[in-house]
């Protein structure tokens, strides 16, 4: 792929796709949905993300977004590695959720983001799960469609191609007056015109994140602490700069939100960990 394609490259627009692991179901049930959406919710400023649809099926995904900063890969590994850990978590599960890598494409124009994005709103519809991409309540099409939803979507592009008071109108019948869009045999839409020749840009594999008490257990380690200790509130400058390292570690290598940290590390209030790492300067990427 030429230097300027690179999937890191910054300002590029990618149909992003993720399927779970041996086919097998990445949701369970509404909660596992929204978590996925806060974490998408979350990631998004983080990494410099602008997203302009997405669908959360049973088994897999899409995500039609832009990279501002070339950060397409760590975006996507800290977004499916933490949604992962929680979902074992939750479900007493062990080992991938997701099937090795992501698969993302590069959108050669412009004007096949909106055939992208009419794909990925009609993907439930296909499967059967929805008769009309407005009642299949895990995607993007309800808020681009009413203007409200649990997950920051970039309406510019939909705004300009379908102006004035019918505007959301035209973009409904945009969407769903055609068939549904027919895919490849890999799930991709049937148009290679759409992306970058060749293939699919190269992807990390799903790298697991660490398991937290092993995190904590190093920072001990690190303080010569032991663990009960480390789990106390704090009692001196010693042991507030370890539990700050600790809070550290579980955010940036854990993909713990401040909450599930403040949990870990017996605080009543996830706006603890939030003051803590203010002071300390880290509430940065």
């Amino acid at each position: 792929m030429p230097r300027a394609l690179r999937s890191d490259h910054p300002n590029l627009c990618h149909h992003v796709m993720a399927r779970g692991n041996n086919k097998g179901p990445i949701f369970l049930d509404e909660r596992d949905y929204r978590c996925f959406e806060r974490a998408l919710n979350a990631c998004l400023p983080r990494f410099g993300i602008l997203l302009y649809a997405y669908a959360l099926l049973p088994n897999h995904i899409h995500l039609q977004l832009r990279s501002m900063q070339g950060r397409l890969s760590s975006f996507m590994r800290r977004l499916l590695g933490g949604y992962a850990m929680r979902f074992n978590h939750r479900h007493g599960r062990v080992g991938h959720v997701f099937q090795g890598r992501f698969r993302s494409r590069l959108i050669l124009e412009n004007n096949y983001m909106l055939e992208v994005s009419r794909y990925i709103h009609m993907n439930p519809v296909k499967a059967s799960l929805a008769k009309s991409p407005e009642d299949y309540p895990y995607s993007s099409f309800p808020a681009l469609w009413l203007g409200t939803g649990p997950v920051p979507v970039v309406r510019s592009l939909y705004v300009q191609r379908f102006p004035g008071l019918e505007g959301s109108r035209d973009f409904y019948r945009f969407t769903v007056a055609r068939r549904v869009p027919a895919p490849d045999e890999t799930g991709w839409p049937a148009q290679p015109g759409w992306y970058a020749k060749g293939e699919p840009a190269e992807a990390p594999e799903e790298t697991p994140l660490p398991d937290p008490n092993a995190l904590l257990q190093t920072v001990a380690e690190r303080y010569g602490l032991s663990l009960k200790a480390l789990l106390t509130a704090w009692r001196d400058p010693c042991l507030g700069r370890a539990r700050i390292d600790a809070m550290l570690l579980l955010r940036d290598e854990g993909g713990l939100s401040l909450k599930e940290i403040a949990s870990l590390l017996n605080l009543r209030n996830p706006r603890s960990v939030s003051n803590a790492l203010r002071c300390r300067g880290c509430m940065s990427a």
